[in-house]
């Protein structure tokens, strides 16, 4: 497909050049007074299971789903449920085509945000920290229940994930982390937790996304710490600083927890400790709004983009074992 086209990530013009010729002194003299950045807890493993350059399928949506913003997947009956952030209704594909083969309404138009699925129930949440309960939505008796957290618009809730070894629900903030205090976690994003049982939200963040730890780390991995401030230095990018987390998925193999960024075209993982394990940049000429993500019961990797001036599209990526990653590297 025409979309999948390769993309110049760092192409330059004459009069970049001419820029840098001015400005590397000054970036040499920055690079020699910036101190070290503090050591990492990020796990040096060299070989991530999905191969993002390369989607093993690609597919896309129907103009009702413009706006998608949230994904999941149904084990049971091996479909996604999706929805988007004008409407109240549940979205049922298939994973092999593409194609809505069920649509369920399940409450009035408002800012969907984020949906995980639990067995016979699923949860949507809106932008704003409310959580929707969906029972019975395969039959006539459909149920929806409404649960009201401390979060609000300022936290402007984007993902919803849930943790079986926990039962609980994860609520990834795009902005403001804290839930009284301005300001408390600065330069941060949080993820917070949702227990099913009691339905209440902890107190604290369970994970506080560190955008200088991701810095460093984007620095150590991808370029030298010279070429990375140059283009921060000039305005080129800055991935990181624009990070808004757009949706979080737990592996259903490994336990790591996924987290994709819309703005800053990341893939982020933290193991099931939430140290940090990849970051992973994103093309964005493949991912042009990552705003969804779900995995299948055998760990592929779905990720839905809003249509952004096209058409919405949904990717899919094999899960590539261990085992077949070490076959990969033998046979180089």
């Amino acid at each position: 497909m025409s979309w999948f086209n390769d993309y110049n990530y760092f192409g330059v013009s004459r009069q970049f050049g001419m820029l840098l010729m001015v400005f590397i002194p000054a970036i040499l003299l920055l690079n020699a007074c910036t101190p070290e950045p503090a050591p990492l807890t990020i796990n040096e493993i060299n070989n991530f299971p999905y191969k993002l350059s390369r989607p093993d399928k690609g597919f896309e949506l129907p103009a009702e789903l413009e706006e998608i913003s949230g994904l999941a997947f149904d084990d049971i009956n091996n479909r996604l449920i999706a929805v988007q952030d004008e409407l109240g209704i549940l979205f049922f594909i298939n994973p092999d085509s593409g194609s809505v083969i069920e649509k369920v309404k399940f409450g009035k138009p408002g800012d969907y945000e984020g949906i995980a699925w639990v067995n016979d129930t699923v949860f949507v949440v809106r932008s704003d920290g409310r959580i929707y309960s969906v029972a019975n939505y395969d039959k006539p008796s459909i149920s929806t229940t409404t649960f009201k957290t401390p979060l609000s618009a300022k936290n402007d809730v984007e993902g919803l994930a849930y943790d079986a070894t926990k039962r609980k629900l994860l609520l990834l903030n795009k902005r403001d982390p804290s839930l009284k205090k301005k300001n408390q976690f600065k330069g941060k994003r949080a993820v917070y937790e949702f227990d099913l049982g009691s339905k209440t939200l902890t107190d604290e963040p369970a994970l506080l996304i560190d955008i200088e730890q991701l810095k460093a780390a984007i620095e150590k991995e991808y370029f030298t710490k010279l070429a990375t401030r140059i283009g921060r230095f000039l305005r080129l990018y800055d991935e990181v600083s624009d990070f808004m987390p757009s949706a979080i998925a737990i592996h259903p193999i490994t336990k790591d927890h996924y987290i994709l960024a819309h703005i800053g075209k990341l893939l982020v993982v933290y193991d099931s400790s939430y140290q940090l394990k990849y970051i992973k940049k994103l093309d964005p000429t493949l991912f042009r709004q990552p705003e969804g993500m779900a995995f299948s019961e055998n760990a592929d990797l779905f990720i839905a983009n809003e249509a952004r001036g096209g058409r919405a599209k949904l990717l899919r990526f094999n899960f590539v074992s261990a085992m077949h990653l070490a076959e990969d590297e033998n046979n180089k």
